[in-house]
């Protein structure tokens, strides 16, 4: 009896055997059931934070950094001071231009002292010609002694003439020179550079002691009440773009929330860039405003996703569910009774998580989440 106990047990366990062996567990896969949903293609690229206002302070004269008045996150208002510079040329100018003014000036006193002198002296003479031409007429005084008093008379009129041109000369000499010492103390006034609005310094490049030529850029005040994000698309895109699309912007400091932006500026031509790769890319800048700015400063580097087209109600699917063949065709791997089949399909937008399915697959169907996997065709499956 325990004899025959023993043989039914062993077959029983040989029976167990063989069906497991015949009929294998299925491969645990994550599976995805196809639902209709909406997509929204994307343009993504990164950026940088930026003021709407801001302005970038250049200096206008040469000179050494003798002071700075602000720094870094400084607040200032219209017309506050940044830094002074040192232009020693200027002040040689400066003085040497008064001095000769100076002497200018009583150089015109003088001459006019002189011509004020003459011209009272040849208006005596000439009336004193008039009296004595009448006398000669009158056979008063002689033909030569009225030629004598003319030749007085002409000769004050050369030496008033000769003043008069001299005093003109000597007057545009003043007024040249004043012309020049007031263009030096703008210079001067200029070196002392002030902030052109009200905002905060967010750049300060300039350092005590360094020297500055004309146009060098010292600081940058931005108001920091409405921030915008500056980033640059490839030109092969901007056929997408336009004014008006919404933007997502993400950051790792944002964590999990993302801000919403709208496209409200785009440059008119791209501008020649150098990518990570060594390659030569041409982009265009495009300015995107922000409803929010939550902790983002200016100079931060956001992550932007253009929305350029959106469809509603269409086929979607995981797009790591994709297979990409040699020939670019796709597939994915349905779950048919428990098995794999590799089924061709044709796709149509796709977004950051999704990709749209346009033929080969209908809702409610079940594919592996994981196209990398590679399953082989009949592979038994289940699901976890």
């Amino acid at each position: 009896m325990k004899k025959k106990l023993l043989i039914a047990v062993g077959v029983l366990a040989i029976i167990g055997a063989l069906y497991v062996g015949l009929n294998p567990p299925g491969e645990e896969v994550k599976t995805y059931q196809v639902q209709v949903g909406d997509i929204r293609q994307t343009i993504n690229e990164t950026g940088l934070v930026q003021a709407s206002n801001y302005l970038d302070i250049y200096s206008s004269e040469n000179g050494k950094v003798e002071s700075i008045a602000v720094e870094i996150g400084s607040s200032v208002s219209k017309g506050d001071t940044i830094l002074v510079l040192q232009n020693n040329d200027l002040s040689i100018q400066k003085a040497t231009h008064k001095s000769s003014l100076i002497q200018a000036k009583n150089k015109l006193s003088l001459v006019k002292a002189n011509w004020e002198r003459v011209k009272l002296d040849y208006e005596e003479a000439k009336n004193n010609y008039a009296r004595s031409e009448k006398l000669f007429k009158a056979g008063a005084i002689s033909q030569s002694q009225l030629e004598e008093i003319k030749k007085v008379k002409d000769q004050l009129e050369t030496t008033l003439r000769e003043q008069s041109e001299s005093y003109d000369q000597i007057n545009e000499q003043v007024q040249i020179l004043e012309k020049a010492l007031q263009e030096i103390e703008v210079k001067e006034r200029s070196l002392v550079i002030t902030s052109p609005i009200d905002g905060t310094v967010v750049k300060l490049p300039a350092k005590v002691g360094q020297y500055l030529v004309t146009g060098t850029r010292v600081a940058q005040v931005a108001s920091l009440n409405k921030l915008e994000i500056k980033t640059e698309v490839l030109s092969d895109d901007m056929a997408d773009i336009v004014l008006g699309q919404k933007a997502i912007i993400t950051a790792p400091l944002l964590k999990d929330k993302e801000l919403e932006g709208e496209i409200v500026q785009i440059y008119p031509q791209a501008e020649e860039r150098l990518s990570a790769l060594g390659v030569i890319q041409y982009r265009v800048p495009v300015i995107i405003s922000l409803k929010e700015t939550d902790k983002l400063r200016p100079g931060y580097e956001v992550k932007v996703s253009i929305h350029t087209l959106t469809k509603e109600e269409v086929l979607i699917v995981p797009r790591e569910a994709i297979i990409y063949d040699e020939d670019d065709s796709k597939q994915v791997m349905l779950i048919e009774q428990g098995r794999i089949k590799y089924v061709n399909v044709e796709t149509g937008l796709q977004d950051r998580a999704n990709i749209e399915i346009t033929r080969g697959l209908d809702v409610g169907q079940k594919i592996i989440l994981d196209g990398s996997s590679l399953l082989k065709e009949g592979t038994k499956v289940k699901e976890i």
